[in-house]
């Protein structure tokens, strides 16, 4: 996202004060002094001539009207009074609009239809409700010469009933013949701010039922008094597991919406990897295959995120050991690399190439269509929130060493 003005009408007053100081004086500045009473953004308007003369030139350049055309989302292109001059195919498309005049020469809240028109009194811009506006904010900066990316929640009429969007609004300045055009690229987020809204939704209710299966479990395993059955005991370790795989999948989706939040700390690598192996070795994959550290691993002192970076080396061990066959070893290990602390994890089978080539690209899987997040979350977490990074090596007679390096102090 662009770098955002702490008042996105102040970068427009810059650029006149500028333009004044320098001693040039603009048709705009001068309808800006002569501008009608506004709770927000200029409410003057470009006059008729000059409209008309703006959109004749708009028109030659047909290459760009046929290009902006093309692209698949909302494009409208609005000069220095934020008036439009151009509406692509898919902003007429959603109008439903026949003649794309009837859209020139207004301003996007009246092209939409938005309900606080009623509330602006000199029209798109110009009422107390739209400094909230993420379309009249995004424009304000763009005519400032600022490109940034701002949200919109547009309220409007359709077919006489108000609906809302809710819509991420880039808008970019536009170096042309006629001065600050900013062209607004429109993407309707509706559907995946209500995806995100139910997914925090169903981890919060679905955590909150598992809280209360932990707690009739746990007093399952109190009431027998030490005795309990080897099932009751299975039980627990299930129901931990079906926590914990909740969490991952709450934690990567935290990831991907850069939500994940990092708690810095420091810890002995070494000391870090013992902890992996005792965490790891219940599992079931585990079963019959062995993990161990490497004697000649380093305890380097290390400022990170436990609990990331036990999502990142947790996923090489169990990748691991979902490689190995019965009786086969992981082997953990950790070295000082420069100012680099490198973490590895070693299991003795071969890569194929068509794998290796895909290896972190997201949701691929050699073990079903519904797997494929591990090795795409290790690189994720690593890069986005640990400032590091992962890769690997597989040869046919060494085996495969998935390994991360990192620098000892997490800084940002």
């Amino acid at each position: 996202m662009g770098r955002q003005l702490a008042t996105p009408a102040a970068a427009m007053n810059t650029v006149i004060a500028n333009r004044k100081a320098s001693g040039v004086t603009m048709a705009l500045d001068l309808a800006f002094d002569s501008s009608p009473a506004t709770d927000y953004a200029p409410a003057k308007t470009t006059s008729a001539v000059e409209l008309e003369k703006q959109l004749r030139y708009f028109n030659t350049l047909t290459h760009v009207k046929d290009m902006l055309d093309a692209v698949s989302t909302m494009v409208a292109v609005v000069n220095d009074t934020r008036q439009i001059l151009f509406c692509n195919r898919k902003v007429v498309d959603f109008l439903g609009v026949a003649d794309t005049s009837k859209l020139t020469g207004r301003r996007l809240g009246e092209a939409f239809s938005c309900v606080r028109l009623k509330d602006a009194p000199n029209g798109c811009g110009t009422g107390e409700y739209c400094k909230t506006c993420g379309a009249v904010n995004g424009m304000l900066m763009a005519i400032g010469g600022e490109e940034n990316v701002q949200e919109c929640n547009l309220m409007r009429y359709s077919a006489g009933v108000v609906e809302t969007m809710e819509l991420s609004v880039h808008a970019t300045p536009l170096d042309l013949e006629i001065p600050r055009l900013v062209m607004l690229s429109l993407t309707d987020i509706s559907h995946e701010r209500r995806r995100r809204n139910l997914e925090k939704i169903f981890f919060h209710d679905i955590l909150n039922a598992m809280n209360g299966v932990v707690g009739y479990a746990y007093l399952l395993k109190e009431d027998c008094a030490g005795q309990a059955p080897p099932l009751v005991d299975k039980l627990n370790i299930a129901i931990d597991r079906v926590v914990g795989e909740i969490n991952v999948q709450r934690e990567l989706l935290a990831a991907e919406n850069n939500e994940l939040k990092v708690y810095r700390c420091f810890l002995g690598a070494r000391d870090f990897l013992h902890d992996i192996i005792t965490t790891n070795s219940t599992l079931e994959v585990a079963c019959e295959r062995k993990i161990v550290l490497s004697p000649d691993s380093e305890n380097i002192p290390i400022e990170t995120d436990p609990a990331i970076l036990g999502r990142v080396i947790g996923n090489m061990v169990k990748n691991g050991l979902e490689a190995c066959k019965p009786g086969e070893i992981v082997t953990l290990d950790c070295k000082r690399v420069d100012d680099l602390v490198r973490f590895s994890v070693h299991n003795p089978n071969f890569m194929p190439r068509n794998v290796q080539l895909q290896v972190f690209s997201r949701s691929f899987s050699t073990k079903g269509c519904d797997r494929g997040l591990g090795a795409y979350s290790m690189k994720l977490l690593s890069e986005r929130y640990l400032k590091g990074s992962v890769g690997f090596e597989s040869d046919p007679d060494s085996g495969t060493v998935f390994f991360a390096l990192y620098p000892l102090r997490l800084s940002g």
